[in-house]
This record gives C-alpha cells, structure tokens and sequence, in this order.
C-alpha cells in the first residue's frame, strides 16, 4: 500500500465498524518519514494502515542468513500525533521534539538496519 491509497481509507476500512482510518496527522507524519528516511537510503519495506487509527511502516534490514538474526523497524504514526519506534530486539522510543527528533530517529534506524 501506498500513501496515497491511505488517504482513501474510511472508518470500517477492514471490516469492523469501529476501527478508525488513518487522519490526516498520522498520514502527513508517514509521509515525512517515508521522504526523509528515503533521502537518508533507507526503503520502507510496508506502508499499511493500524488497527488502531494511523499508520504502520516496517523497514527490513539486510537480509541474514540465520531467521533471528534478521533486523526490521516498525514505526507506528498514530492519529493522535505520537510516533513510536520499535526495533526487532524490542527497543523502544518515541519521537518527540524534545527528547529524540525525528532525524536523530533516522540515523539511528539507519545504524540499526545496517549493522
């Protein structure tokens, strides 16, 4: 899925009644990350709206040879405005202004990916 076809999701958009589509916060803020991750080398692997209102984006690392071994990312752009990151070893942060920005968030990704 693409960004563009998040925008034309609607409440119910996987068969429940109630689960929220993505808003436009949670889309604008896939978008920024997408262009500025992909400015940076790193390809997102899945765009894919949350069960839960937002936006999912997995990035898969180099390809490994042993299963456990392998590195991905999920990023996940709720409608309420947080961005969680969430690395395959289970390190967890969010970005915020004023505590880890999103480019700091990038490099950081970016090292994780590749190492």
């Amino acid at each position: 899925m693409d960004i563009n076809e998040l925008r034309l999701l609607k409440k119910g958009w996987n068969g429940i009644t109630d689960t929220p589509a993505p808003n436009k916060v949670s889309i604008d803020n896939a978008e920024l990350l997408v262009n500025l991750s992909m400015s940076d080398g790193i390809d997102v692997g899945y765009i894919q709206p949350s069960h839960n209102g937002g936006v999912n984006l997995i990035y898969i690392g180099d390809m490994k040879t042993v299963i456990t071994d392998q590195r991905w990312v999920k990023i996940e752009c709720d409608n309420d405005g947080d961005i969680g990151v969430l690395l395959s070893d289970g390190n967890i942060w969010f970005i915020l202004k004023e505590f880890i920005t999103i480019n700091e968030s990038i490099k950081r990704i970016k090292e994780w990916l590749k190492s």
